[in-house]
């Protein structure tokens, strides 16, 4: 258990392998650089009654008009919450979520 990157509660760090993740009540806060709300998470592709698991990605969430839909931008401009930049991570077993780079 650590501090939260960004509103420093403290928070299970498992699976972050040695990052300082974000905590859930902070990654709900995550917007793009002008202040769409988004989500990263797994997604998935049916075709041809095949499912297809497609990686972790940005999509637009409520109340968003485009919810639901990708955010690619998100990728080139980078993530933020509550005016700290964060950064997409796929941890241990599946585990997405935001981390906080920290400065050496």
């Amino acid at each position: 258990m650590k501090p939260c990157g960004v509103c420093g509660i403290i928070c299970s760090h498992l699976g972050a392998r040695g990052n300082i993740i974000v905590c859930r009540a902070c990654t709900n806060k995550a917007t793009t650089i002008d202040g769409r709300p988004v989500t990263f998470d797994e997604w998935a592709e049916k075709r041809n009654d095949v499912l297809y698991l497609m990686g972790p990605d940005f999509f637009y969430k409520d109340p968003d008009p485009q919810a639901g839909q990708p955010a690619p931008e998100a990728w080139e401009t980078g993530v933020w919450i509550e005016g700290i930049q964060v950064t997409p991570y796929e941890g241990v077993a599946g585990w997405t979520g935001f981390i906080v780079k920290s400065n050496p």
